[in-house]
């Protein structure tokens, strides 16, 4: 890598959703880019569909937790250790049994808190929030990991919250075709041209696209052009001829990223 470039991830979710638990990938792609330079940013965009859709790979796992715990009720197989609660580290003997703590505990209480902030009003009610922001973080991040009932099917399996732990700036775009790809190109540009009216070089900036949309295609000419490397991650290779250098996607996600 070279020490004085930054590089930007540019990550099209609509086209190149992850296929593992969504934390370890952003965090594996990270490390990735991180071969080119130093990671200044993270940027992921979609539209609203890729939040709430539940992918067959999060049912498959749904479906094969769900079995476990009716085995492990029944007694008929041992957890080899005890399931530990994110929040108290309270030691539960079956997972059933840590979402009934779970929830018995730490739901009813972020209720109560939260019944508590819909009281307030102005000043007290923005000093209140302030105060209970740490709890909050706590309890969104165990939601999303799968612990307890607060979040439920419909909403998704907690995707853009395990992106944005893994230090992703997450951000949502209209239903409109290509809603993502333009706000996308946008962002892209504005890193390509930042650099030059800064007073700084573009050669110093390294993009990173994750994406097979043939789309972002002019994007990456006009970042060659004014010296920033290109890489591109994606399965298809569809980008490949506008790179520097090329990933594939498969392998980034199975964390054998390493440099075409």
């Amino acid at each position: 890598a070279t020490p004085s470039r930054t590089v930007s991830i540019f990550w099209d979710l609509d086209n190149k959703p992850p296929a593992l638990a969504p934390f370890t990938v952003a965090m594996r792609l990270k490390s990735a880019a991180g071969a080119f330079g130093c990671v200044r940013e993270t940027i992921a965009l979609a539209n609203r569909h890729a939040f709430i859709h539940i992918p067959e790979w999060v049912r498959e796992q749904r479906r094969e937790r769900k079995i476990l715990d009716i085995l492990e009720k029944t007694g008929r197989i041992q957890p080899p250790a005890p399931y530990e609660c994110n929040l108290c580290g309270r030691k539960c003997k079956t997972n059933l049994d840590l979402k009934k703590h779970f929830k018995q505990l730490h739901e009813r209480e972020r209720g109560k808190r939260i019944a508590r902030l819909n009281q307030l009003t102005g000043k007290r009610r923005a000093k209140f929030q302030s105060a209970i922001a740490a709890k909050e973080q706590r309890y969104r991040a165990a939601c999303s990991g799968g612990m307890g009932t607060a979040a439920p099917a419909a909403a998704g399996y907690g995707l853009a919250a395990e992106l944005r732990r893994a230090g992703v700036s997450v951000r949502t775009v209209s239903d409109k075709p290509d809603a993502a790809d333009e706000a996308l190109k946008r962002r892209m540009e504005a890193t390509i041209f930042g650099a030059e009216g800064s007073g700084g070089s573009a050669g110093e900036n390294c993009v990173c696209l994750v994406s097979d949309d043939s789309g972002f295609g002019g994007v990456l000419r006009d970042a060659r052009r004014r010296r920033a490397r290109t890489v591109v991650i994606g399965s298809s290779g569809s980008l490949r001829r506008y790179s520097d250098a090329w990933l594939s996607w498969e392998d980034v996600m199975s964390g054998l990223g390493q440099r075409d």
